[in-house]
This record gives C-alpha cells, structure tokens and sequence, in this order.
C-alpha cells in the first residue's frame, strides 16, 4: 500500500511502504518531508476462499463486498511524488532562495573583481590568488543554493557570509593600521587606495547577507519542524 502525506507546503506526496519512518524531499519545493508510519490495511478478501453457502442473504454478500478495501494504488520506486506546482506560497520561498543565491554571486564577481583587473597589470600576488579563490568558493555555494533551496543550505550561507565579512573586515583592519611608511602584506601595497573601501564594502554587504540568510534558515527550520510533528501525529 502507499503512504500519502503532505509536505510543508502543503503539496500532496505518495511513497511506499518501506520508507515509512524517514525522511524525504517534495520534488516541488525541496523541503524535507517527515513520511509518517502507516498502520496496516485490512487485506482484501481473497478470490480462492471457499464459496459462500447459498443460503447467506444477499445483503450479507453485499457487506462483505463493502468492507473490503480498494485494491492499492500502483507505486512506482523510487517513490512517485503528486504534487501542483505554481503555489503562491513556493513560489515566495523560491524568490527568496533565489535572492540569497543571486546577491552571493554578485558579492562573489565584486569580490574578485580587483584581482581580476590586476591579473594583466602586475605579477601575480598573494591576495590575488586568495581573493580569486574566496569568490570562486562564494560563487560555486550561490549555485548550490539555487538549485537546492533548503534552510540548511542557507544556515551554511550564514556561515559563510559571516566568515567572508569577518575577512574583509581584518584587510581593512590592516589596510587602516599600516602606516604609509611600511609596505602592506601578501602584495596588497599596489592596492593600498581603494584597499580600505572594497574591503569595508563587501565586510558590510556580506554582514547583510549572513543576518538575511540566517533569518530565512531559521523560519524555514521552524516550518519543518512543525510540519514534521504533525505529519508524526505530534
């Protein structure tokens, strides 16, 4: 028999019997889904059981036709998930992920944009090759994100966001701290004018990013949650 559920948006699932007691995803909005544990159905009667003596009344027949279940649906595996698609209120989750996923890639290609305006100019340097890999980093997360919108993957954009902001905060730090008499670390002497405003920039924008992620990973999270306990009968 298939087990039929509902995910946290409300989209109608079907899976098998034997996933029941863990967890999926909805195809539709790539939340996690709870499958419940079914009880078990009444068999159906068999067509081999002996034949009714022909002294039972009809209607006794007729109650015995009634109580029995409908033959169970045919369930493909992996499990055939039923679910509308352009719900209003996926589709606000979607445009939210997606806004998270697209300012991670635009803070990405900034990020990088000094080095890659110096790779043809001077030699590389140190902070070219560290600046260049932080954005390719950044930007391979933005395409996770849009293609697996989930409240975990955005608490690990959190994360993310909130280290890159805590490293372009320490290059401004430095960039504020050396004197103009000393050279400044890992090459960045050639970009010691707009050192100090890039790395505040993407410092505060990152900072921006990681309360926005975290806010929509939290809610997300208690969705889950509670779609979670009422699919288990909690």
């Amino acid at each position: 028999m298939a087990i039929r559920c509902l995910c946290p948006l409300g989209h109608p699932l079907i899976f098998p019997d034997e996933l029941a007691g863990t967890d999926s995803r909805c195809p539709t909005c790539q939340q996690r889904v709870a499958i419940p544990v079914s009880g078990e159905l009444p068999a159906a009667t068999s067509t081999t059981s002996p034949a009714v003596s022909p002294a039972l009344p009809p209607v006794v027949e007729m109650e015995r036709e009634v109580a029995a279940p409908p033959p169970p649906l045919p369930v493909a595996s992996p499990p055939l998930f039923l679910a509308p698609r352009s719900q209003p209120a996926d589709d606000a989750r979607m445009r939210a992920a997606y806004a998270v996923a697209g300012a991670a890639a635009a803070l990405a290609i900034l990020g990088a944009w000094p080095a890659l305006a110096a790779v043809g100019k001077s030699p590389a340097r140190a902070w070219m090759w560290i600046v260049l890999g932080m954005s390719l980093v950044e930007l391979a997360y933005a395409l996770w994100l849009a293609g697996l919108p989930d409240w975990s993957t955005l608490w690990i954009g959190r994360w993310l966001a909130l280290a890159w902001s805590a490293i372009y905060a320490l290059a401004l730090l430095v960039a504020l701290a050396t004197p103009v008499s000393n050279a400044l670390p890992l090459g960045l002497e050639e970009v010691r004018g707009s050192l100090a405003p890039w790395a505040a920039t993407l410092a505060t924008l990152h900072g921006v990013l990681a309360a926005a992620a975290g806010w929509i990973a939290v809610r997300w999270r208690r969705e889950y949650e509670r779609a979670k306990l009422a699919a288990r009968g909690g």
